[in-house]
């Protein structure tokens, strides 16, 4: 089962990641663990930075996820769940490779520009967020600041991260479909997959010059890095 954008513009796995990436080397310090304590009674230690065991921070975040989206699919007869987003990238999958060691990242890319003509055509009141309430998409700049920030993210991930990249106009047309059964140990017929049309958000806006000048700009980076001229 593969939940669509849980509760999407509260960027949840976002603030996630942005608080625990200060987890580095040397912080916290072996001593602020519980379990690099010596044995004994704790009620009269000094307990200013007493931490409970690292191993416990982590189980408890996966238990998070294991209960608002795995639970529901298992209930729903779904051996295997995951989700779609459209505002993570590699830092949140640090977090995920983190929490679920074996699961399987999928980063699906689009052009730029026919994406934007996409969302301006379904999102005419421009009330979107790439993180409520502070980070608000709102404009052609915003937009390409989003994608570029995103898909730039992917050229730095650590090597261990490891994602299945391929392009949304290279899936469409049938391509990497065997690659990707493959790599998520799936049966997929793609014959069925890609003649059925699930839904669509709206026609396509047209683009202006200073929108297509905007948008070139903005996403150069993030342009380079999943191979779009």
């Amino acid at each position: 089962m593969l939940w669509g954008e849980p509760l999407g513009r509260l960027g949840l796995l976002t603030r996630l990641s942005e608080a625990i990436c200060g987890m580095q080397p040397g912080w916290p310090p072996d001593e602020y663990w519980v379990e690099r304590r010596p044995p004994g009674d704790l009620t009269t230690s000094w307990i200013a930075n007493l931490f409970p065991p690292a191993d416990d921070f982590r189980a408890s975040l996966r238990a998070l996820f294991d209960r608002w989206l795995g639970e529901p699919a298992r209930a729903r007869g779904y051996a295997r769940w995951g989700f779609k987003e459209v505002r993570l990238g590699a830092a949140e999958g640090v977090l995920l490779r983190w929490l679920y060691p074996s699961a399987q990242l999928v980063v699906n890319s689009r052009n730029p520009i026919d994406a934007y003509r996409s969302v301006k055509g379904a999102a005419k009141d421009w009330r979107l967020y790439a993180r409520w309430p502070d980070r608000r998409v709102d404009c052609v700049v915003s937009f390409a600041r989003h994608w570029d920030s995103l898909a730039s993210s992917w050229g730095h991930a650590p090597p261990g991260l490891a994602p299945f990249v391929v392009r949304y106009e290279e899936l469409t047309a049938g391509g990497h479909l065997a690659q990707l059964a493959s790599r998520l140990g799936l049966s997929l017929d793609p014959a069925p997959a890609l003649a059925m049309r699930v839904g669509e958000t709206g026609r396509p806006a047209a683009l202006s010059v200073l929108e297509g000048i905007l948008l070139r700009r903005e996403t150069r980076s993030g342009r380079r890095v999943m191979g779009y001229s």
